[in-house]
Order: structure tokens, then C-alpha cells, then sequence
């Protein structure tokens, strides 16, 4: 679970959603500094909001790309010693895909990547 961005102020639902239209009038003077029960929400940076979602995309772009390896680089048969093509049959009767252990280890960093991303910068 990712550490919660550090709250900035509160807003009130219906003042956010008024902030959202250019044609309101509202301004972010409306903004409250601590939270009013029920009728406010919380308030964080864009700048903070924004990081954590560029760090988020690259854990997933970084895993997307392991795994795309694993489906196109994936093999389903091997040239044995004695010259012919054979496949490797689990005990389920499944037939077992290959893969190179380079694309083993990239799939490896990137649960690391992702694990890390997701987890958030140590308190």
C-alpha cells in the first residue's frame, strides 16, 4: 500500500466540484485549512499527486515490459542433443513454456520496482 501524500487543506465537495467549472466564480480562497466533519475532503499538491503517479507509471511500464517479453520471447519447444525438437510436459499434462533466464530476471526487478512503488517512500 502506497504512504498517503501529505494533506494540504479540505474542500468542500460541492466547492471542488464548483473549482472544477471555469464559469463558477469560485476561487481557492474557499479553501479550509482543517477538516469540517463529514462535508470536506482532503486536500493534497498537484506537484505531490503528480510524482507519485510518474513513479507509479514507470513501476507499471517497467512491468508491462517484462511481461510482454515473457509472451513474445517465450518458447515452446527446445532442439535436444540429439538434433530433434522436444517440449517439456508438466505433470498436469500442460505443456511448459521457456523462457531465457535473462527475461526471468527482468520480470524479478520489475515485481522489486513495482513492490517499492507501491510501498512509498519509507516514513
Amino acid at each position: 500500500m502506497t504512504q498517503p501524500l501529505p494533506i494540504v487543506g479540505y474542500i468542500n465537495p460541492l466547492v471542488a466540484d464548483a473549482l472544477r467549472d471555469p464559469t463558477s466564480g469560485i476561487n481557492t480562497v474557499q479553501l479550509r485549512a482543517e477538516p469540517n466533519a463529514g462535508v470536506s475532503g482532503a486536500v493534497v499538491m498537484k506537484a505531490d499527486a503528480d510524482q507519485e503517479i510518474a513513479s507509479l507509471r514507470r513501476a507499471l511500464e517497467k512491468s508491462l515490459e517484462a511481461l510482454v517479453r515473457v509472451t513474445h520471447e517465450r518458447s515452446t519447444a527446445y532442439q535436444a542433443r540429439n538434433g530433434k525438437w522436444v517440449s517439456i510436459q508438466g505433470e498436469d499434462g500442460e505443456r511448459c513454456d521457456i523462457i531465457h533466464s535473462d527475461i526471468t530476471t527482468d520480470c524479478e526487478a520489475a515485481i522489486e520496482f513495482a513492490n517499492a512503488a507501491l510501498k512509498g517512500p519509507e516514513a
